[in-house]
């Protein structure tokens, strides 16, 4: 089996911000983001 590569995913994977534990207000987007002062997706 060959191997990709994947240079940038790669890199936001050693470089980026982990989260290692989020929660959510609702069970899908839109409540969830009306809660954090965002406007809902539509």
């Amino acid at each position: 089996m060959k191997r990709i590569q994947t240079p940038n995913i790669d890199r936001i994977g050693n470089e980026g911000v982990k989260f290692a534990d989020g929660y959510a207000t609702a069970p899908v987007c839109s409540p969830s983001r009306a809660d954090s002062g965002c406007r809902p997706c539509l």
